[in-house]
């Protein structure tokens, strides 16, 4: 939330949103910025735009990520796996706007250095991956 608060009004893409547990919390706490959510499980969809009820600041879609427009957003936000991130930083590159922030949850765009490593003190001890565009 800081980061992206650093950034002003923010329009903030999460790319398998899941159930809305990072962007949900990121809307109540910067209800200047605006978020979208991309998640392709109907079931988990569901209940992430059940979540983002009376949040006006949230746009929950059913898609495949893979069709997001990425050069919408400010910050584009992925807590994937390994395996898609050398095509997704492919399509990172090819259509996020420069100044841009892609951040990477856990896994590291390989042979990329980042801009930036947050570590988050949790459970999980979550390292971000902050790459400026």
């Amino acid at each position: 939330a800081e980061l992206i608060a650093a950034r002003g009004d923010t329009r903030f893409l999460d790319l398998g949103a899941g159930v809305g547990s990072t962007t949900v919390p990121l809307a109540d706490a910067l209800p200047d910025s605006h978020f979208t959510g991309y998640e392709n499980a109907p079931l988990t969809w569901l209940v992430g735009l059940l979540l983002g009820v009376g949040r006006p600041t949230i746009r929950w879609r059913w898609d495949d990520l893979w069709q997001a427009d990425l050069g919408n957003y400010d910050v584009v936000y992925a807590f994937l796996s390994p395996a898609p991130m050398p095509r997704l930083w492919e399509k990172v590159q090819a259509e996020m706007k420069p100044g841009s922030l892609f951040i990477s949850n856990s896994f590291p765009v390989p042979d990329v250095d980042p801009l930036q490593v947050l570590k988050i003190d949790d459970v999980r001890q979550t390292q971000l991956f902050c790459y400026r565009i």
